[in-house]
């Protein structure tokens, strides 16, 4: 992931957040308890423009080095 990419997390409740890496690398949220996994990748895509290039996902309970880039199903 680099500056301006967009990660989708799936909570343990089955819901969803989304966040926006920022310059320094802190990962700024942008929008919270989404219950669609469609919409959540909607969401972060819209939020790559002007800088960022793919979204990616994570379930809450993986590792940071299990993040991958997000297709939706």
């Amino acid at each position: 992931m680099s500056s301006g990419d967009c990660l989708v997390t799936e909570r343990l409740d089955g819901r969803f957040d989304v966040f926006k890496l920022s310059v320094s690398g802190v990962p700024q949220p942008i929008r919270r308890d989404i219950s669609d996994p469609r919409m959540a990748w909607l969401v972060a895509h819209t939020k790559l423009f002007p800088n960022g290039h793919d979204v990616y996902y994570k379930r809450q309970d993986e590792p940071d080095t299990a993040v991958r880039v997000y297709r939706p199903r």
